[in-house]
């Protein structure tokens, strides 16, 4: 199985924000904020804006085989600690693709490409998702991570923080 992550150019914002739809579906479980009156879920794609004006937030295409399957959005931002830290702000994978390892593979590398302090937000109603963040984050940091539910803006979530360390050459 070949995965490969491409970063989102400006010309390719629009393929994110049709694949943003399936992943509002899939939220929809469990924030129930129902569907527009022309059938689509309203979210403001401005907010996007600063992946393709800081160096700070990288957009990536997940790819399997060449054929789009997901994408995640990596940012820094200030963490719990006073440091800045990487956030994975959203991360999608098409449903059909999730159980073949497709989800750990993309984020295995962008764990390489992103080396040092993490922390990943989970609903805490998504057990679903919180099992495959922990399966995920161990994989790559050997076991050592942190699990606590804090409020994050007036919401209450899963934190997962760990480090990870430059690639070995």
């Amino acid at each position: 199985m070949k995965v490969s992550l491409q970063i989102i150019e400006p010309h390719s914002r629009p393929i994110l924000e049709n694949l943003f739809q399936y992943y509002m579906y899939d939220l929809e479980e469990f924030v129930m904020r129902g569907l527009e009156p022309d059938g689509r879920y309203s979210y403001d794609f401005s907010l996007h804006d600063v992946y393709w004006q800081s160096e700070q937030h990288t957009p990536y295409f997940i790819l399997q085989h060449g054929n789009l399957v997901g994408f995640a959005l990596v940012r820094m931002q200030q963490g719990y600690e006073p440091t800045l830290c990487y956030d994975m702000e959203q991360y999608f994978v098409l449903r059909s693709y999730r159980k073949l390892g497709v989800g750990k593979s993309a984020f295995h590398q962008i764990a390489t490409l992103h080396p040092g302090t993490w922390q990943i937000r989970v609903l805490p109603n998504s057990r679903g998702a919180l099992s495959f963040w922990l399966a995920a984050v161990r994989e790559v940091v050997d076991g050592e991570c942190r699990l606590s539910q804090e409020d994050d803006h007036n919401h209450l979530m899963n934190f997962i923080r760990f480090t990870t360390k430059p690639a070995q050459r």
